[in-house]
């Protein structure tokens, strides 16, 4: 689809992409119930310190499965998001960003 919309709307510099809306995967971390009392799973960071914590559950959830990011040059959003719609599966959510 990336390549349809370059050819489309961005053809000589071909700078529309598609990228996943979640940026990071998410982690399972253990609970002290749920840590082995023979073989532990608790790993630290930086030595014996405190738990960072890496990210946030908003980060984790996004309610797109993907964003068209766009430069400012004036595209036809109308157009940009008929020809998204006709190749996408329609039980995809997508957003358009303009960079």
């Amino acid at each position: 689809m990336q390549k349809r919309l370059n050819d489309l709307f961005d053809n000589k510099e071909r700078r529309i992409r598609i990228v996943k809306a979640v940026q990071y995967e998410g982690l399972y971390l253990y609970t002290e119930a749920e840590d082995d009392a023979f073989k532990s799973k608790t790993k630290w960071l930086f030595g014996d310190e405190n738990p960072i914590y890496l990210r946030t559950e908003s980060e984790l959830y996004s309610e797109f499965d993907f964003i068209v990011r766009i430069p400012n040059t004036g595209i036809n959003e109308l157009q940009l998001r008929a020809e998204i719609e006709y190749y996408m599966l329609q039980s995809k959510n997508y957003t358009i960003e303009i960079v």
